[in-house]
């Protein structure tokens, strides 16, 4: 909350809350989703953003980087702001963005498809070590 009130007109601080349905109705009314984190290791919300359609501005560090595509959002180097600002600025949201971050989320988070590749990524391990 102390965050929050320190922010600027014009920019929206939201505290946690668990309402999936009023999550993605946020992240889907967004034209980007900005996380410049210094240190996040696979930021959970910037899969959320992208699997809502919103593209997201990141800082390449930590594991922030390995979730952003060239489709499906900007990775910039830490402490860009003037980068940060320049994309805000020019961006316009459109279908093709929303489509093509709804279709790599699809295709990159999707649960079944990651248990399968878990599954055979184990199974490859125990066989190497010899346990099967």
């Amino acid at each position: 909350r102390k965050q929050i009130k320190q922010l600027p007109v014009g920019i929206v601080g939201i505290e946690r809350f668990y309402d999936q349905e009023e999550l993605c109705r946020l992240y889907s009314s967004a034209e980007l989703f900005v996380n410049l984190t210094y240190g996040d290791n696979y930021p959970t919300t910037n899969l959320e953003a992208i699997a809502c359609g919103t593209p997201v501005i990141t800082y390449k560090t930590g594991g922030s980087p390995e979730s952003v595509t060239e489709d499906t959002g900007f990775v910039i180097e830490q402490g860009n702001i003037k980068k940060v600002y320049d994309i805000i600025i020019n961006y316009n949201k459109n279908k093709t963005v929303v489509d093509a971050c709804r279709q790599y989320a699809e295709k990159t988070f999707d649960q079944n498809l990651c248990f399968e590749n878990y599954y055979d990524l184990y199974s490859e391990i125990i066989k190497r070590n010899g346990y099967i």
